[in-house]
Order: structure tokens, then sequence, then C-alpha cells
């Protein structure tokens, strides 16, 4: 299933399509692949420390990407939608990738904040 064709920001498509965001992870696999020669050659440790910290920064563009794709349809789709149990998902999704628990919402139901339950299909863009 895909979840999204063009990545939308503010002023309308980012630019980020799928494909660009599969061509940028697979550079990453190569860096990756070029960063266990370089271990298994012996290189000097900061030459592979650079080379990780590229990759730790490639990964995060593609992270920080698909999340403002995220807000920006599947959460502004719950808020519109007016649905509380719907937004209280999302938020819930938010906070279980932020590592945060949501204990107010928890506790004023009366239940155990749980991890965010994974919603397949339930974003589509």
């Amino acid at each position: 299933m895909a979840y999204f064709k063009t990545l939308r920001t503010q002023s309308g498509s980012s630019g980020h399509s799928k494909q660009g965001l599969a061509n940028r992870l697979r550079r990453v696999q190569g860096q990756i692949v070029g960063i266990e020669k370089m271990l298994n050659s012996g290189r000097y440790c900061v030459d592979v420390l650079v080379q990780l910290r590229a990759v730790f920064a490639a990964l995060k563009s593609v992270e920080a990407a698909v999340f403002e794709n995220h807000l920006r349809t599947c959460v502004k789709d719950a808020l519109k939608s007016k649905s509380e149990s719907g937004v209280d998902q999302k938020i819930d999704e938010i906070m279980g990738l932020l590592g945060k628990k949501t204990q107010a919402r928890a506790s004023s139901a009366g239940r155990k904040t749980e991890a965010p339950q994974k919603s397949e299909g339930q974003c589509v863009h």
C-alpha cells in the first residue's frame, strides 16, 4: 500500500516524491556498505565517524520529510474530520514517536497509556 506519492508542504508540494526518498535510501545503503568496507580495511576512526554522521543526516532528512507529510495529510485530515477519537489517535501516534506518554489523557480516562497502535490503511497519502 502506498502511503504517499508526493509529500505535501504548506506551500504545496515539497518536491519529495516516494521515488526520490527511495533513491535517497538506496544512497544510504551504499554508504553503509562503504562504511563496512572502511571498518574491515582498518580505516582511521574519524573517517568512519564522518561517514556515519553523513548516514545519520541523510536518514534524519528522510524522517523529517515523512513526518512532515504525516502531519500535513493524516493529522490534518483527522482534525478536519472533527472525530475526537481520530484526533486522539493521531496525537498518541505522534507522542509515541517522540517518546512521550500521554499520561494526562490516560489518567483522565481511567486507563493505562500504551504505545500507539499501528493504524494500517488509515493514513493513505
